[in-house]
């Protein structure tokens, strides 16, 4: 059976910053030093040769940044440099969760790579465009399941699902009733607080009876059901 080495040069971390030959011959021969310690000394390796990659490696990757002139800040000190201690998919798989450790203060802190497939652009009832912002339709949602018993993961799943339903509708241009119509849908489905709470803000509730009709319509769901 086919049996892998464990060493793969053709890695995102060197692809996406973009290595050229020269840079993936380098790496191939670090590793070539660092098996040859192994090899010598048993799994402790050679420190001294192994302490010498780390800083040729950092250096590397220094020289090919993956976004450059931009870096994660530190939401506790703003400090622009982290290192990155855990990496592993959601639930779901649509996103890498990414456990950083601050380099400055020692604080940690998690951030999520995903992919997004086009740029979106929700237009306003007033006709102004703005882009669509990931992080303001979490808070929202956030906002309306805020004390009430909602797992975390859930939330994040009604959010990713809200913005494929977006991405795959094939319009770049999305009219901010739209976006609010799936808001309301992914609430109904998490938490009947959470959907009034939402309702009552996007539907601008003036009297008693928005709430008592917007009731109404979960009881006609749970009656279908």
């Amino acid at each position: 059976p086919f049996v892998t080495s464990g060493i793969r040069l053709g890695t995102p971390a060197g692809t996406t910053r973009g290595f050229g030959v020269d840079e993936f011959r380098k790496i191939g021969a670090l590793l070539v030093e660092v098996v040859d310690g192994m090899s010598r000394n048993g799994a402790q390796g050679d420190a001294q040769v192994e302490e010498r990659v780390r800083r040729e490696v950092t250096e590397l990757c220094a020289a090919f940044p993956v976004y450059p002139g931009k870096r994660m800040r530190c939401p506790f000190c703003a400090h622009d440099d982290s290192q990155v201690k855990d990496s592993r998919p959601t639930e779901d798989n649509t996103a890498i969760r990414r456990r950083r450790q601050c380099e400055s203060c020692g604080a940690r802190f998690t951030t999520f790579e995903r992919v997004q497939l086009r740029d979106l652009v929700v237009v306003k009832k007033s006709g102004r465009k703005v882009p669509f912002d990931r992080d303001k339709l979490a808070r929202s949602v956030e906002t309306a399941v805020r004390k009430r018993n909602v797992d975390p993961d859930r939330i994040d799943r009604a959010v990713t699902g809200i913005v494929r339903q977006l991405e795959s509708s094939g319009e770049t241009e999305i009219p901010s009733a739209e976006v609010g119509r799936l808001v309301m849908d992914a609430l109904k489905s998490l938490d009947d607080v959470a959907y009034v709470r939402f309702a009552s803000v996007y539907r601008n509730f003036r009297e008693a009876k928005d709430f008592h009709d917007v009731l109404g319509e979960l009881k006609g769901d749970e009656d279908a059901g």
